[in-house]
C-alpha cells in the first residue's frame, strides 16, 4: 500500500516526473552525443556546436559577467529596480515617428497618435507609437531586456554545450548565471512582467510578455541541468518556486488574459511558454500544472483552429509588414506545443488527431513552395525586399523539423525537401527563434548531409 501510496505522490493529472523534457526529446539528444563522443556526427553538427559556443563567449558569462534586471538603466514606474522593465520594441516616440516615417500606411507602417502628440522631458515625446517592423534599437539597451536576454541565451546555449562536451565549466557557469538573475536577493527579478514593452503615454498592453518565449526552451535546458553537481536540488526547486509564482501571476493579471487571447502569434507564444513552464514547475506545484495542462487541452480549437485557415494559412500574420517572418515565427510555437502534446502520451496527443493536426500539416505545407523556391511570395515582406539573410525563409526550419519527429518522414516528404533547400541559409543562421536545430533533432541534422559552413 504505501508503494502505492509513494507512486502517487510523484505525479500530478497523470504525469510522472524526473528530469524529464517536453519540447526536446531525450532519447534524440542521447543519439547526438553518442554521435558527437564517437566523432560520427555529421559536420553540421560540429558547426552548429562551434556556433552556440562563440555565442557563449559573446555573452561573457565565462569571463565571470552576471546579468540582472537591475542593471537597467531606466527605473519602471514602480519605482522598484526588481521589476522587469522593456519598451515596445517597435515603439517610438510620436515626434520622432512623425518626421523619420510619417504617420498612416501612405508613408509607411507608424499608426496614427490616440491622443495629441506632446514634447516630454523624460521620454522625448509621447505617447509613443507603434511602426510595424520598425524596430527601435536604441531604446533596448536601456532596459532590463538585454541583460534577460544574454541570461537566457548563456543558459540554453551554455547547458546544452556542456551535455555534449562534458566541459565542467560550462555547467557551473550556467547554475551562477541562474542564481544570479533568479536567486541572489540583490540582484534577482520579481516574478511579474508589468512592465514589458512599457509605451509612455500608453495604458498597460499584455503584447511584451512575448519577450519571454525563449523560456520555453531554457527551461528545457535547466532540466537537463539538474545532471550536474553544479546545480542542485534545492537550487532547482527554489527556481520553479519562481516560475510557479509568475504562472500565477500570468493567470491572474489583466495582461496575462490579454495576451493569451490576442489571437495571433502573441497567444501562441505565451501558450508555448506557460505550458513549457507550467510542466517543470509542475513537479512541485499542481497549479503550475494544472494551468499547463488547462491550455494544453485547448490549443487545438483556441490557437489552431482561429488562427489557421483551410488553406493552411496564417491571416493574422500575412497582413504584416514582415510577414515571412511572422508565419514561420507563429509555426514554431505552434509545433512545439503539439511536441509537447506528444511528450504528455495519448491523453494530450489525441486532442490534436484529426483536425488539428491536418490544419498544422496544410500551414507547413503552405510554406514549402517559398523555402523550396517553387513559388513568389505574394505578400508584403520588407525582410525579403532587402534581401535580409539569403534566404528569410530558413526561419520555417525548426517547425519542419518537428514534424519530423512527430509525423515521421514517410508523411513528411515535404518537410525533407524544404529543410535540405534551406541548408545554405542555415548556415547563415543558424540560431533564429531557438537553438540550432542540427543540435536537437537528428532527422533535420541528416538532411543537411555533410554540408559544411
Amino acid at each position: 500500500m504505501k508503494y502505492k501510496v509513494f507512486a502517487c505522490l510523484m505525479c500530478f493529472f497523470g504525469q510522472t516526473f524526473g528530469k524529464d523534457l517536453f519540447i526536446w526529446n531525450l532519447d534524440n539528444l542521447k543519439t547526438l552525443k553518442k554521435n558527437f563522443k564517437n566523432e560520427k556526427s555529421k559536420p553540421m553538427f560540429q558547426s552548429s556546436l562551434s556556433f552556440i559556443k562563440e555565442e557563449i563567449d559573446k555573452m561573457g558569462a565565462l569571463s565571470g559577467e552576471r546579468f540582472s534586471v537591475t542593471q537597467q538603466e531606466i527605473v519602471p514606474g514602480s519605482e522598484d529596480i526588481h521589476d522587469y522593465q522593456s519598451l515596445g520594441y517597435y515603439a517610438w516616440p510620436c515626434k520622432e515617428a512623425e518626421k523619420k516615417f510619417g504617420f498612416g500606411e501612405e508613408h509607411n507602417q507608424c499608426d496614427y497618435p490616440r491622443s495629441e502628440c506632446k514634447s516630454n522631458k523624460e521620454w522625448g515625446s509621447y505617447p509613443w507609437i507603434l511602426c510595424d517592423g520598425i524596430a527601435n534599437e536604441d531604446v533596448v539597451e536601456l532596459t532590463a531586456k538585454t541583460p534577460m536576454q544574454k541570461m537566457t541565451r548563456t543558459v540554453s546555449a551554455g547547458t546544452l554545450y556542456w551535455y555534449f562536451t562534458g566541459e565542467e565549466k560550462y555547467a557551473k557557469m550556467v547554475a551562477e548565471v541562474l542564481r544570479f538573475f533568479f536567486l541572489n536577493e540583490k540582484t534577482r527579478m520579481n516574478p511579474n512582467l508589468q512592465w514589458t514593452q512599457y509605451r509612455p503615454g500608453n495604458p498597460f498592453v499584455g503584447q511584451g510578455i512575448i519577450e519571454f518565449a525563449p523560456w520555453g526552451e531554457m527551461v528545457e535546458a535547466i532540466a537537463l541541468l539538474r545532471t550536474s553537481s553544479y546545480w542542485s536540488e534545492g537550487d532547482h526547486k527554489n527556481l520553479m518556486n519562481w516560475f510557479n509564482e509568475l504562472l500565477m501571476w500570468l493567470k491572474t493579471s489583466p495582461m496575462g488574459e490579454m495576451e493569451m487571447n490576442l489571437g495571433n502569434n502573441h497567444a501562441t507564444w505565451v501558450y508555448q511558454t506557460i505550458i513549457s513552464l507550467g510542466l517543470h514547475a509542475g513537479e512541485f506545484h499542481s497549479f503550475s500544472l494544472k494551468f499547463a495542462n488547462e491550455l494544453l487541452r485547448n490549443a487545438p480549437n483556441k490557437l489552431i483552429a482561429d488562427q489557421i485557415d483551410e488553406d493552411g494559412l496564417l491571416p493574422h500574420e500575412v497582413i504584416r509588414s514582415r510577414s515571412t517572418h511572422y508565419i514561420c515565427y507563429t509555426l514554431t510555437p505552434f509545433m512545439r506545443i503539439r511536441a509537447m502534446a506528444q511528450s504528455k502520451g495519448k491523453a494530450f496527443y489525441k486532442l490534436y488527431l484529426g483536425e488539428p493536426d491536418a490544419l498544422l500539416q496544410k500551414a507547413l505545407e503552405w510554406t514549402d513552395h517559398f523555402m523550396q523556391r517553387k513559388a513568389k511570395f505574394p505578400y508584403k515582406d520588407v525582410d525579403a525586399e532587402k534581401g535580409t539573410l539569403g534566404d528569410v525563409w530558413q526561419r520555417c526550419i525548426e517547425p519542419h523539423a518537428i514534424s519530423l519527429e512527430i509525423w515521421g518522414g514517410s508523411k513528411q516528404q515535404h518537410s525533407k525537401k524544404s529543410i535540405q533547400k534551406q541548408t545554405e541559409a542555415y548556415c547563415i543562421e543558424q540560431r533564429v527563434y531557438g537553438l540550432p536545430v542540427a543540435l536537437l533533432y537528428p532527422q533535420a541534422l541528416a538532411l543537411f548531409r555533410n554540408a559544411v559552413c
